[in-house]
């Protein structure tokens, strides 16, 4: 009798609860379906999308379709009085919900399986086809395309449309409030790369500009360019991507490997009372300072070879002007040696040296006197020019030196900032990879805890379906309604909310609903089995 009564309770179940699925899921496609049209999807893309909305939606549709199935199932019993007549007939209360329960753990387990496994590659799949679909609504209006287009981290503004080619284009990249990236552009063009998933841009006539950390004061960098082309990726980070199209044993995994990965990082100080921003500014700060450092020393560097470059070259001019000296001194030489002949056969000239005209040789002796004068100036002039040298490279001898003495001392500062830098390198990676760990431990239980709001929905809604005593279709939407909309997705929204701040704990926050709809659960079937 108890096998057949439980058989008898699973069918009155199953008969409301295959329709109610039916209808949550048509409503819950229909919505996704005309939304997907709103977008610019064609029917044709409408019907590849179709299998893969219907999974995506399940997961949403079975809680909702377990509880108001429960809640008229259990208000039919009791409000047609089979519920007492089997009470009378000795069946404890337990042996007429157990089937249910046992059916709604059955559907957690199922929707669990949906949401670690199938789903992910629904979602992965409404993406790409929801995406492509678009991608060729917006390759065939990128013609008249004017105004601001989003696709997150990008924000793209077109200030207007002549011949075909974009005017004043502007191009932000933005993390939260901070802009970390912006393009400045007279003109372009631009189009869809479907198979990467891109959108291109040919940029003419702009600038690259990098702002400084966010609240800080600092200059902004700008390159200008003539012509380049500028991809924008559609759809989601990698990141992002991953933790919405990975299973739950992937996800698991790199959860792992992240753990893993911090714990070999132990011993590094958090900096807890620097909030994320905070973080943020200070480690550009040390960033700043450590570059700084490392322009200080390149440009001491750079002096000290410079001031060897100069010295190196001084010497060879040195050299040469020895060289240049060495030479009139021998030309001085030989023409005062001549001069001295010239002087000394002009004596002895007379009558017994008829040969020597008096004339030449005094034209002669000018121009060696000349020749003398000219090479003496030289000298003169080369001894100037040493010592102007020899100044040169002593004042660059003094700078060379003041300048490796530099180099050493920021050689230092360099390596402290270094060392600071990379300490600060080290706290960012660590709360990064905690924050990750941590987006991770959210994503899983994200995976986790709606698979069992059936089973919670199925135990609010026996009690509800008995106390209220009403088998009506209608009514047992409405109440179900209810509870989905005034108790347990306003949770849903708060934890989400409250799992954002890196204080509040995940579990409570992710289980609350569940918590709190078998909490309500707990205290009416107590009060059910009073009665």
């Amino acid at each position: 009798m108890k096998l057949i009564l439980q058989r008898y309770l699973l069918k009155e179940f199953l008969r409301i609860f295959i329709p109610t699925l039916a209808v949550l899921e048509f409503l819950l496609i229909l919505g996704m379906a005309l939304q997907s049209l709103h977008e610019g999807v064609n029917v044709t893309a409408l019907t590849e999308l179709a299998p893969h909305i219907f999974f995506y939606s399940l997961p949403t549709a079975l809680p909702v379709a377990l509880l108001a199935a429960t809640v008229i199932t259990y208000g039919r019993l009791s409000g047609d009085n089979e519920l007492w007549a089997m009470l009378t007939s000795g069946v404890h209360l337990w042996i007429i919900v157990t089937p249910v329960i046992v059916l709604g753990f059955i559907f957690s387990l199922f929707s669990l399986g949906l949401n670690a496994e199938l789903l992910p590659k629904s979602y992965h799949m409404l993406k790409i086809l929801q995406e492509r679909a678009v991608n060729e609504i917006l390759a065939k209006r990128l013609g008249v395309a004017q105004g601001k287009m989003r696709f997150p981290p990008y924000y793209i503004y077109i200030k207007s449309v002549e011949g075909g080619a974009f005017k004043g284009i502007i191009i932000l990249e933005a993390n939260g409030e901070e802009v970390t990236n912006l393009v400045l552009a007279e003109e372009g063009s631009l189009s869809v790369d479907a198979d990467n998933n891109l959108i291109l841009f040919a940029l003419n006539k702009g600038k690259f500009i990098k702002p400084g950390p966010y609240g800080t004061a600092s200059t902004p960098t700008a390159i200008s360019f003539d012509r380049i082309l500028f991809r924008v990726p559609l759809g989601l980070g990698e990141y992002t991507a991953f933790k919405k199209f990975s299973s739950l044993e992937e996800l698991l995994k790199l959860k792992s490997k992240t753990k893993r990965e911090i714990k070999a990082m132990r011993g590094i100080s958090m900096e807890k009372k620097l909030s994320k921003s905070g973080l943020r500014n200070r480690f550009h700060e040390v960033e700043e300072a450590y570059q700084n450092a490392v322009r200080e020393r390149t440009a001491a560097l750079v002096q000290a070879e410079k001031s060897q470059e100069i010295i190196a070259k001084e010497k060879i001019k040195l050299q040469n002007i020895d060289s240049e000296a060495k030479v009139s001194e021998n030309y001085v030489r030989i023409a005062e040696d001549a001069l001295g002949d010239l002087r000394l056969s002009k004596e002895l000239t007379g009558p017994a040296h008829p040969q020597l005209d008096l004339k030449d040789k005094d034209i002669k002796i000018k121009e060696l006197t000349q020749t003398i004068e000219i090479e003496r100036s030289r000298i003169e002039d080369a001894g100037e020019q040493k010592r102007s040298i020899r100044n040169t490279i002593e004042i660059e001898r003094q700078n060379l030196a003041l300048f490796k003495s530099k180099t050493e001392s920021l050689k230092i500062k360099e390596a402290d900032a270094e060392a600071e830098y990379e300490r600060w390198k080290k706290i960012v990676d660590l709360r990064e990879k905690i924050e990750k760990n941590r987006d991770l431990t959210i994503a899983i239980h994200r995976r986790l805890s709606p698979a069992f709001s059936c089973l919670a929905f199925v135990l609010v809604g026996i009690p509800i379906g008995i106390m209220t005593r009403r088998g009506n279709i209608l009514m047992g939407f409405f109440i179900s309604f209810l509870v989905v909309l005034l108790i347990y997705y306003p949770l849903v929204t708060a934890g989400k909310v409250l799992a954002s701040d890196e204080k509040a704990p995940i579990i409570p926050t992710m289980w609350g609903p569940n918590l709190v709809i078998t909490a309500i659960a707990v205290v009416l079937l107590i009060k059910v089995f009073k009665k």
